[in-house]
C-alpha cells in the first residue's frame, strides 16, 4: 500500500476507536524578552561538519551507484 492509501484506511479508522472529544483551549499569550544573549557558533559549524561527515559516509555504506553521491 502507499502512503497516502494507508493514511486514508486510518482516517476512516479512527472514529471507530472510540475517542472522546476533547475540549479546545485558547490562548492569546504575548511574547517578552527578557534579555538576549548571542554566542558563538564554532561548536555548531564543528558539529555539521562532523554530522555531514558521517552523512555521507552513510550515503556510500547504502548506494551502490557513484553517480548518485556527487
Amino acid at each position: 500500500m502507499k502512503f497516502e492509501e494507508i493514511r486514508l484506511a486510518l482516517r476512516d479508522f479512527m472514529p471507530l476507536i472510540g475517542l472522546k472529544e476533547q475540549k479546545s483551549y485558547y490562548s492569546n499569550f504575548k511574547d517578552e524578552f527578557i534579555s538576549i544573549k548571542e554566542n558563538d557558533v564554532e561548536f555548531f559549524e564543528e558539529a555539521l561538519k562532523i554530522y555531514r561527515e558521517k552523512a555521507k559516509h552513510y550515503v556510500k555504506s547504502k548506494v551502490k551507484d557513484d553517480r548518485i553521491i556527487n
